[in-house]
């Protein structure tokens, strides 16, 4: 039987679809293949692996600053003298009107003593005054 020139074209274009199709089908297949049988394919890497422990953590970060304290103090002394005693202990918190100092007392214990012998004195001196002003105003009405 003779196909006809009409006939052999009307076949033509899905013979063609057929062998594209399977052309294509055969690709995929070798392509597929072929990657799953590669020899040269690297091994996994080596990871380092830990019990995991059920513990507390304590948060703890470290930062740079500077600290400065809200009020500030300058000591003074009011006298001078030998520091006999210090009331405080390094890094203690004190207050306002706390004894820090105890200085040494003998020598304002001994000025005390003078001035209260000077007081004396001058109480004596006047005592004395006011006992000649009475006699000499009893001799100056003795005489009137």
């Amino acid at each position: 039987m003779a196909r006809s020139g009409a006939g052999l074209r009307s076949g033509l274009p899905s013979l063609a679809l057929v062998l594209a199709l399977s052309a294509a089908i055969s690709l995929v297949v070798a392509g597929c293949g072929s990657q799953a049988s590669t020899p040269d394919a690297m091994p996994p890497a080596e990871v380092s692996v830990a019990q995991v422990l059920n513990q507390d953590v304590r948060p703890w970060d470290e930062f740079t600053g500077r600290v400065s304290a809200i009020e500030s103090v300058e000591l003074r002394p009011r006298v001078s003298g030998y520091v006999e005693r210090v009331a405080f202990d390094e890094g203690q918190e004190v207050a306002k009107g706390d004894l820090l100092f105890v200085i040494d007392q003998r020598r304002y214990r001994a000025e005390l003593e003078r001035a209260q012998a000077e007081l004396a004195r001058a109480r004596s001196e006047a005592q004395l005054a006011r006992t000649q002003d009475r006699r000499a105003q009893s001799l100056v009405e003795a005489k009137a």
